[in-house]
Formats: C-alpha cells, sequence, structure tokens
C-alpha cells in the first residue's frame, strides 16, 4: 500500500482510480478540509480491522463493479509472462554456446543512436563473443 500512497503523493500515475482520489482529495482540500494520508502497517493494535477482514471476505452483499484498468498496468505483467515463456524455451536447448555464456536471458539497452548500424554489429558480437579471433577456423 505504500505505492499507492507514493502514487497519490506525486501525481504521476495515469491510473483512473488514483486520479479519482487525487480529484476528491482536492476537492476536500477546496473545501478547507485536512486530510492526512498515512500508512499503517498491517492490522497490528487494530481492534476494528477484524471486523473490518470479515466484512471484506463477505462477498454475499456486494455489489461488483469492473474498473477499467489502463493498458500501462497489464504492460510489466505481460513483459513477465512473456520473458518466462522465453526463458523456458531457451532453458529446453542447453547445448549451445550462447547457452553457456547466457543461461539466464536479461533485458539488455539498445545501442545509442550516434553509433552506426556497422559498430552496433561489431560492438553487439564482441559482447557475445562472436569475433575473427574466437571463430577464425570457421572461415
Amino acid at each position: 500500500m505504500q505505492s499507492a500512497l507514493y502514487a497519490i503523493n506525486y501525481n504521476s500515475s495515469k491510473n483512473p482510480i488514483v486520479l479519482d482520489i487525487l480529484l476528491k482529495y482536492s476537492n476536500l482540500i477546496n473545501h478547507h478540509y485536512d486530510v492526512i494520508f498515512c500508512w499503517i502497517p498491517g492490522h497490528f493494535g487494530i481492534k476494528v480491522n477484524i471486523e473490518a477482514d470479515k466484512l471484506a471476505c463477505d462477498t454475499s452483499n456486494v455489489i461488483t463493479q469492473i474498473l477499467p484498468i489502463p493498458y500501462s498496468d497489464i504492460f510489466p505483467t505481460l513483459r513477465s509472462i512473456i520473458f518466462s515463456k522465453w526463458q523456458t524455451i531457451w532453458d529446453s536447448n542447453p547445448n549451445t554456446k550462447f547457452y553457456e555464456v547466457f543461461p539466464k536471458l536479461q533485458h539488455f539497452s539498445p545501442l545509442h543512436q550516434s553509433f552506426t548500424r556497422k559498430d552496433q554489429t561489431i560492438l553487439n558480437r564482441l559482447f557475445i563473443g562472436h569475433t575473427p579471433l574466437t571463430h577464425s577456423y570457421l572461415l
């Protein structure tokens, strides 16, 4: 929940729920209300939380509301799923030279645009160890 407070504090989120909270917060401030957000770690020592937990678990009297989820919220999950599947495929063929160098896939930032295509190719080949020095026997 600290991340929710962070999003509210820095106004950087495009999440519709955060934006709605910020709008309501702004309206309260404009009407001279004092609003304090605070993070309470866990339920320790708060008696009414037991009742709140029971009500939260009781879904028989809850009206379900579908909230829109911004596309930006799904991208990290989607990237993680794709990356996991890619790693599984990569692990299924461990008898390659590249697998010896990179048993775990990782994200590499693209080279800066100031490099020419030729320079990018040379740097990438050096990075993965594919050079005339290491592969001259193939030539």
